[in-house]
């Protein structure tokens, strides 16, 4: 059985994502609606095994984010504990990319997560083994340029990880932390900004040892294009 999330495509038809949980396989694995109303199993692609050689297995669950021409993108720590990343080809289809990777973190990572900015640029938040936090910024999603990777801060501890934007648009990395069960976030300086502020701000001291997930308002924030 996988472990993993959900998501949709541009037209609504949702797609699933996860990760074996045999941890002598761990395969990365998909099943999409094959279209928007879908009543049936039958009408599901059923589960398909989207990892090789080049990803190496899932080591935790991927996370999924549409970019800005309409394609799913599914990334997750995959082979040298670094990020790797699998795109709908062409968008809105059944198959998929070869396994890319959105420049190298050169670091054993433990988290990743992801969303996408008020311009609708895809955004990579990783931690690594020592609590660092880097952030990468996707600039043009046909030809796949990234800014690089940035080390954006220090986290409080180790332990789900989740992002989103707030009604201003700025991105909030939120950090969850298992030991103590307490919930920090790291917000962008700025609306579409690639500088994040200095210091985090505490949401629990403690409590939550449980997964958590961030959730925001449907109706996006204007761009200051």
């Amino acid at each position: 059985t996988p472990n993993g999330m959900t998501l949709k495509d541009p037209d609504g038809r949702i797609l699933l994502v996860g990760v074996e949980s045999d941890p002598n396989s761990r395969k990365v694995l998909v099943n999409q609606q094959t279209k928007p109303l879908t009543l049936t199993p039958e009408e599901w692609t059923g589960w398909t095994r989207i990892d090789n050689a080049a990803s190496g297995p899932g080591t935790l669950t991927p996370t999924a984010v549409l970019d800005r021409e309409g394609a799913l993108n599914i990334f997750m720590i995959g082979k040298d504990d670094d990020v790797v990343q699998i795109r709908q080809q062409p968008p809105g289809a059944l198959t998929w990319s070869p396994w890319i990777r959105p420049g190298m973190v050169d670091k054993t990572l433990v988290n990743l997560t992801s969303a996408f900015d008020a311009s609708g640029n895809v955004v990579l938040v990783a931690q690594d083994e020592n609590k660092a936090v880097y952030a990468n910024q996707q600039i043009d999603a046909i030809f796949q340029q990234w800014r690089g990777w940035q080390k954006i801060g220090i986290s409080q501890g180790f332990g789900e990880a989740d992002m989103n934007y707030s009604a201003d648009g700025r991105l909030f990395y939120f950090q969850g932390s298992s030991s103590d069960g307490t919930i920090a976030c790291l917000a962008e300086a700025t609306l579409e900004a690639t500088s994040w502020e200095a210091g985090w701000t505490q949401l629990a001291g403690s409590g939550f040892q449980k997964p958590f997930q961030v959730v925001r308002d449907l109706t996006p924030p204007s761009s200051t294009d």
